[in-house]
């Protein structure tokens, strides 16, 4: 019997397929005989395989990237959309009609046996299957009666890795959301098959939880803002903790990182749900609060004094009661600055100043020189 993993998604889109198809590849060149499979998919574009059945294109890719013959057994059922309240249901490659969404999923749990007789018969051929999800699995309203995501992982007692898109922004929330919205019975089953997970799952829980308790205490606006700061530093003190370890493997880091993320977005979270409640704005300032207290000297905050700062008066020139006169051009400076004539006007006026104090200089060499031939 072959072992399985499965690939559930935080969303449509979120690059499920590309996963499966990639663990597709990576087994089967390391030696294994592998095979997808997708209990449900919904797609316009299907394949015709070598013996005439229907199946989406998704499951296609992955066989080829199994060096596997696509077979209709990897995609059970897919639904070709008619409208956008009904599709045309294909089951095992062969078209079974077309059904309204309500009456669907009235009808799926009858697919069942279908599901699983093409997953067990692909189990017995292979060493590993890797199992697709679909959407959510935290899609409250497609719960009921799964067969594609959580409830096909407790068919196939596959264990499960949960992807995100970090294209699309927020996926850190989408995950930690994903998670908090299992029901307990699911959260039962991660507790069998991967109690590690659900060990952290639940110590973020309490951690958060810890979190909203302190911050619903808080006494001042400044206290509330040093509790979100501190979770922040915290986070920040972890990652760097195990950042610069080299005995700490890069994906371990990552799943640290990672986690203290999430705490960090939960925390924002929550500080946005208290400020939105108006809690925050009730809360007194630490300097309201000082002022309550007698005989007790209190420095008002910076915000306060910069506010109660009179403005210094600007310095406005006496006015004479006489319009002020431009000021005209002195005669003689009609030339522009830089031309000709202004050029040669400046030359003649050193030359003439130098002229002028040579010849101040001159007479009375000149007399000393004849004052010295009468001695």
């Amino acid at each position: 019997m072959a072992k399985s993993i499965m690939i559930q998604g935080t969303m449509s889109n979120a690059g499920k397929s590309w996963l499966t198809a990639g663990l597709c590849r990576v087994f089967a060149q390391d030696g294994y005989r592998v095979a997808p499979f997708k209990s449900q998919n919904m797609a316009l574009n299907s394949f015709i395989t070598r013996d005439g059945f229907e199946m989406g294109r998704a499951q296609v890719v992955q066989a080829e990237a199994a060096y596997r013959e696509p077979d209709v057994r990897m995609n059970p059922i897919l639904l070709k959309p008619t409208s956008d309240q009904g599709s045309q249901v294909i089951v095992n490659g062969e078209v079974l009609g077309n059904m309204p969404a309500a009456e669907y999923f009235r009808y799926k749990a009858r697919l069942v046996p279908a599901i699983m007789e093409a997953y067990s018969s692909l189990a017995e051929e292979n060493d590993i299957l890797v199992i697709e999800g679909a959407g959510s699995p935290a899609e409250i309203n497609l719960k009921a009666q799964d067969i594609v995501n959580m409830g096909m992982a407790k068919m196939a007692g596959a264990p499960v890795l949960l992807a995100g898109d970090i294209d699309r922004g927020g996926v850190f929330a989408s995950l930690y959301g994903t998670v908090m919205l299992v029901t307990e019975e699911e959260r039962a089953y991660l507790r069998q098959h991967d109690p590690q997970a659900y060990q952290e799952l639940l110590q973020e829980e309490q951690e958060q939880a810890a979190y909203e308790r302190a911050l619903r205490s808080c006494k001042t606006k400044e206290e509330a803002d040093r509790l979100q700061m501190n979770r922040i530093g915290q986070s920040l003190s972890r990652i760097q903790t195990v950042e610069h370890d080299p005995a700490i493997p890069l994906h371990a880091k990552l799943k640290v990182a990672m986690r203290e993320k999430r705490l960090v977005d939960a925390a924002a979270d929550s500080m946005r749900e208290f400020v939105a409640s108006g809690d925050y704005d009730r809360l007194p300032s630490e300097w309201e609060e000082a002022k309550k207290k007698p005989d007790t000297p209190v420095q008002p905050p910076e915000e306060l004094l910069e506010e109660s700062r009179d403005p210094q008066p600007e310095e406005i020139p006496e006015q004479s009661g006489k319009p002020e006169q431009p000021k005209q051009p002195e005669q003689g400076t009609e030339a522009a600055a830089g031309s000709p004539v202004q050029g040669r006007a400046e030359r003649e006026q050193v030359h003439s100043a130098y002229r002028s104090q040579s010849t101040a200089a001159q007479p009375a060499a000149s007399r000393h020189s004849g004052m010295n031939k009468r001695a």
